[in-house]
């Protein structure tokens, strides 16, 4: 048995669904902690994460900086600045069947990055451009409608239920899908969706209503509780989609685990490490990490360094 230890969202489910492919018996482990080598056994795999602990001695498929110089390192690396879900695809590619190609949309999309999907992927399913109905509401008169591409709405549904902890079914949905629309049209994974979603009865709207939010000059901070739903990229997302040119900053207070999103999410992050009780990290626009005291004192303590 292979073990396969990767990150909990799309891009590392895609990344280690792809890796099972060139691997002998292979055992998808879901980390809890970015980076735990906590099951590292030798010869295992990492996908989309830095391995905490640099002696382990097996291989690793990732995007994200900071990882130590060869010298400083036992295990190999294959590295470059993409979604670790196409660094797994083009490694394993001659094993991958062309018809899963597609999948690569899963994690990258996922991921903010479709842009760097490489063009046999989109050659190989065309139906990755199909135009989706995302919304339909008789107003006025008229009925107004919205459609995306089928690519833009494929991890989604994925990252549902990964925010929820159900990998197996998260999982089970990606093997089992033929093509794109097996996901976008899947009744249970919409369910899925509308649990989690941003309207007023789903449980990110629920979590949101009792946040405290901080507008601040160029970063927006969020304190919020969520004890069972992995919320925090999430919850940076949406809040920086709503503001233009401003990063956000969301922490979940049941732990202390944070995501930082927006354009000067780079800048930021070396701005706020500086102190001492949080530590940032990730790739272009895509932070997360942990606070190591109560969230709350974090409004005085950045006002005082931004």
């Amino acid at each position: 048995m292979t073990k396969i230890i990767t990150h909990h969202d799309a891009d590392g489910l895609i990344s280690a669904y792809f890796t099972s492919y060139g691997v002998k018996s292979p055992k998808i482990i879901i980390a809890d902690r970015f980076g735990d080598t906590d099951e590292w056994e030798e010869g295992s795999y990492m996908t989309d994460m830095r391995p905490i602990d640099p002696s382990i001695k097996g291989y690793v498929i990732d995007h994200h900086p900071g990882h130590p110089p060869l010298t400083e390192r036992e295990y190999s690396l294959i590295w470059d600045n993409k979604p670790a879900s196409i660094l797994a695809w083009d490694k394993f590619k001659d094993e991958i069947p062309e018809g899963e190609w597609w999948k690569v949309m899963i994690g990258a999309a996922g991921d903010g990055q479709p842009e760097k999907v490489p063009f046999e992927v989109w050659e190989s399913c065309p139906e990755l451009m199909q135009q989706h109905k995302t919304f339909i509401k008789y107003s006025y008169g008229e009925w107004k409608t919205s459609f995306r591409p089928a690519y833009q709405l494929l991890s989604s549904g994925i990252n549902a239920f990964a925010r929820y902890g159900e990998f197996d079914a998260a999982l089970r949905f990606i093997k089992k899908a033929k093509t794109p629309r097996d996901i976008i049209d899947n009744a249970e994974i919409n369910k899925q969706k509308s649990k989690l979603s941003n309207t007023t009865s789903g449980d990110f709207a629920k979590v949101m209503q009792d946040a405290r939010i901080y507008p601040m000059s160029n970063l927006t901070l969020c304190i919020f509780n969520s004890p069972h739903i992995r919320l925090s990229g999430y919850v940076a997302s949406v809040l920086a989609s709503s503001k233009e040119n401003v990063c956000v900053l969301a922490v979940n207070e049941v732990d202390g685990s944070l995501s930082l999103r927006g354009d000067t999410a780079n800048y930021l992050r070396g701005v706020i490490n500086k102190l001492d009780y949080i530590n940032i990290d990730g790739h272009d626009g895509f932070c997360g990490g942990r606070v190591d005291k109560h969230p709350d004192i974090l409004y005085n303590d950045l006002m005082e360094i931004l």
